[in-house]
């Protein structure tokens, strides 16, 4: 948790003393954001990989955004994250499907770049860490597509994952308002499992829209 949290603010205060025009005037803006995060798991016992195939999940949230000037904002953000992954395979004629699904509280703190400064889509580019605090872990089997056990595993992983999120997309610019298009990828970067003997890892390919205001 400190480890996390001392992340953070190295890269809030990073940007806090990045210099600029004093002419400059700081805004500030706030948005709302939803899509889906296409999860899967980095997954490894005793060097030996297993790891899953992807998930769609949702992912839902909002963002503060501090422009600096026409080119750089900095833009911290918060969203409800689900991530996890799913495996299949045969087993005695049977068709057996785990889905195992990691709830989280997601902030990321992100650079972002407009490759623009003028006309109604602005292009954008944007990176930075992220730092997830895990609310739950559960996972699911279903034997030929019917459910048949459920478990939940949340006390043998780490409750903080750290990540780096970096995309890009398009920022459309409206009367009042601002439509935002974006791709982005989270690549976890902490080791899940609490057994030193594994290797669990969170991955995903986000697609989002949102409305700036």
């Amino acid at each position: 948790m400190k480890k996390a949290l001392g992340v953070l603010l190295c890269a809030a205060l990073l940007t806090a003393v990045l210099p600029r025009p004093a002419a400059a005037e700081v805004t500030f803006g706030l948005g709302i954001k939803g899509g889906v995060n296409f999860a899967s798991i980095t997954y490894s016992y005793e060097g030996e990989s297993d790891n899953s195939s992807s998930s769609m999940n949702p992912i839902i949230g909002g963002f503060l955004a501090i422009n600096f000037n026409k080119t750089f904002t900095f833009q911290p953000e918060i969203y409800f994250l689900n991530s996890g992954g799913k495996w299949v395979w045969e087993e005695e004629g049977f068709s057996i499907k785990e889905v195992e699904k990691i709830g989280s509280i997601h902030i990321p703190l992100l650079a972002k770049v407009h490759l623009a400064q003028e006309g109604k889509a602005i292009p954008i580019l944007f990176a930075g860490p992220a730092v997830d605090f895990i609310l739950s872990a559960k996972g699911k089997y279903y034997l030929d597509g019917e459910f048949f056990d459920d478990y939940d595993f949340k006390e043998f992983i780490k409750h903080t994952n750290l990540s780096l999120v970096f995309g890009g997309g398009v920022e459309i610019m409206m009367d009042k308002l601002m439509i935002v298009l974006e791709g982005r990828y989270n690549m976890g970067l902490s080791d899940l499992h609490a057994d030193a003997d594994e290797v669990y890892k969170l991955k995903g390919l986000m697609v989002m829209i949102g409305i700036g205001f």
